[in-house]
Protein backbone atom coordinates (compact mmCIF):
# COMPACT_ATOMS: atom_id res chain seq x y z
CA UNK A 1 0.00 0.00 0.00
CA UNK A 2 0.82 3.67 -0.88
CA UNK A 3 2.32 5.54 2.07
CA UNK A 4 2.27 9.45 2.80
CA UNK A 5 4.05 11.23 5.15
CA UNK A 6 2.00 14.63 6.74
CA UNK A 7 3.65 17.16 8.06
CA UNK A 8 1.68 19.35 10.60
CA UNK A 9 3.34 22.74 11.76
CA UNK A 10 1.44 25.10 13.57
CA UNK A 11 -0.74 26.80 13.11
CA UNK A 12 -2.21 24.22 11.40
CA UNK A 13 -6.03 22.63 10.95
CA UNK A 14 -6.54 20.93 14.03
CA UNK A 15 -9.65 19.25 12.79
CA UNK A 16 -7.47 17.08 10.46
CA UNK A 17 -5.22 16.62 12.77
CA UNK A 18 -7.47 15.00 15.33
CA UNK A 19 -9.41 13.15 12.44
CA UNK A 20 -5.96 11.13 11.64
CA UNK A 21 -4.93 11.67 15.87
CA UNK A 22 -7.88 11.03 18.06
CA UNK A 23 -7.64 7.86 18.72
CA UNK A 24 -4.28 8.05 20.09
CA UNK A 25 -5.22 10.88 22.51
CA UNK A 26 -8.75 9.08 23.51
CA UNK A 27 -8.48 5.33 23.40
CA UNK A 28 -7.47 3.91 26.57
CA UNK A 29 -5.30 1.12 24.78
CA UNK A 30 -3.13 3.84 23.30
CA UNK A 31 -2.91 6.18 26.45
CA UNK A 32 -1.52 3.33 28.50
CA UNK A 33 0.66 2.95 25.44
CA UNK A 34 1.66 6.54 25.14
CA UNK A 35 1.17 8.06 28.50
CA UNK A 36 3.04 10.79 27.82
CA UNK A 37 1.65 11.90 24.63
CA UNK A 38 0.67 15.80 24.29
CA UNK A 39 -0.12 18.06 22.24
CA UNK A 40 0.85 21.87 22.49
CA UNK A 41 0.55 25.03 20.81
CA UNK A 42 4.28 24.10 20.17
CA UNK A 43 4.24 20.95 18.67
CA UNK A 44 5.51 19.38 15.46
CA UNK A 45 4.13 16.26 14.27
CA UNK A 46 5.12 13.85 11.94
CA UNK A 47 2.21 11.40 10.87
CA UNK A 48 2.73 8.89 8.07
CA UNK A 49 -0.70 7.21 6.60
CA UNK A 50 -1.94 4.64 4.07
CA UNK A 51 -3.64 5.27 1.42
CA UNK A 52 -6.77 4.59 3.25
CA UNK A 53 -5.89 7.27 5.75
CA UNK A 54 -4.87 4.62 8.86
CA UNK A 55 -2.32 6.04 10.98
CA UNK A 56 1.23 3.82 10.62
CA UNK A 57 3.26 5.98 12.56
CA UNK A 58 4.02 9.12 13.69
CA UNK A 59 6.41 11.62 16.40
CA UNK A 60 7.00 14.90 17.09
CA UNK A 61 9.02 18.07 18.18
CA UNK A 62 8.18 20.65 20.77
CA UNK A 63 10.03 23.54 20.90
CA UNK A 64 11.04 24.21 24.30
CA UNK A 65 12.49 27.35 25.91
CA UNK A 66 16.27 26.03 25.64
CA UNK A 67 15.98 23.32 23.46
CA UNK A 68 13.75 20.80 21.69
CA UNK A 69 12.18 17.98 22.62
CA UNK A 70 11.20 15.16 20.79
CA UNK A 71 8.30 13.04 21.89
CA UNK A 72 6.81 9.66 21.43
CA UNK A 73 7.22 7.68 18.35
CA UNK A 74 4.46 5.08 16.84
CA UNK A 75 4.79 2.37 14.69
CA UNK A 76 1.94 0.44 13.49
CA UNK A 77 3.94 -3.11 12.51
CA UNK A 78 7.36 -2.82 14.67
CA UNK A 79 10.62 -2.46 12.35
CA UNK A 80 9.03 -1.28 9.14
CA UNK A 81 11.87 1.41 9.17
CA UNK A 82 8.93 4.22 9.80
CA UNK A 83 10.47 5.44 12.63
CA UNK A 84 14.06 5.92 11.04
CA UNK A 85 12.68 8.00 8.22
CA UNK A 86 10.71 10.21 10.77
CA UNK A 87 13.57 10.91 12.99
CA UNK A 88 15.62 11.61 10.08
CA UNK A 89 12.81 13.99 8.66
CA UNK A 90 12.64 15.60 12.01
CA UNK A 91 16.50 15.90 12.52
CA UNK A 92 16.40 17.88 9.04
CA UNK A 93 13.70 19.89 9.90
CA UNK A 94 15.35 20.99 13.06
CA UNK A 95 18.11 21.59 11.82
CA UNK A 96 16.82 23.95 9.41
CA UNK A 97 14.61 25.94 11.62
CA UNK A 98 16.51 25.57 14.90
CA UNK A 99 20.05 25.18 13.89
CA UNK A 100 21.68 26.45 17.32
CA UNK A 101 19.17 24.02 19.76
CA UNK A 102 20.00 21.03 21.59
CA UNK A 103 18.01 18.09 21.20
CA UNK A 104 16.86 15.83 24.04
CA UNK A 105 14.53 12.96 24.04
CA UNK A 106 13.92 10.22 26.52
CA UNK A 107 12.68 7.03 25.81
CA UNK A 108 11.84 3.34 27.44
CA UNK A 109 12.90 1.12 24.40
CA UNK A 110 16.07 0.25 23.92
CA UNK A 111 15.66 0.04 20.36
CA UNK A 112 15.12 3.75 19.97
CA UNK A 113 18.28 4.15 22.27
CA UNK A 114 19.89 2.79 19.28
CA UNK A 115 18.30 3.97 16.53
CA UNK A 116 18.97 7.63 18.60
CA UNK A 117 22.77 6.42 18.95
CA UNK A 118 23.07 5.75 15.13
CA UNK A 119 21.84 9.51 14.76
CA UNK A 120 24.62 11.51 17.37
CA UNK A 121 22.62 11.11 20.70
CA UNK A 122 24.61 10.04 23.69
CA UNK A 123 22.97 8.68 27.03
CA UNK A 124 23.16 11.43 29.88
CA UNK A 125 20.75 10.10 32.37
CA UNK A 126 19.16 6.85 33.03
CA UNK A 127 16.75 5.88 35.52
CA UNK A 128 15.19 1.93 35.78
CA UNK A 129 12.71 2.79 33.40
CA UNK A 130 13.66 5.28 30.94
CA UNK A 131 16.80 6.60 29.01
CA UNK A 132 17.46 10.31 28.25
CA UNK A 133 19.42 11.42 25.34
CA UNK A 134 20.44 14.51 23.68
CA UNK A 135 23.00 15.91 20.91
CA UNK A 136 23.81 19.58 19.58
CA UNK A 137 21.80 19.81 16.41
CA UNK A 138 24.29 21.04 14.41
CA UNK A 139 25.91 17.52 14.85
Amino acid sequence: MKEQLIVFFPPYKKGHFYQLMGPFFAERIYQKQFPYLVNSGDCHWYVIVDSLNQVMGFSYYEKKTARIEIGEFYEKEPASGRKTLLLRKMLHDIRKKHPDQEITVTTNHPNEVALFQTKGFTVFRQTKNYYFLKRECSV
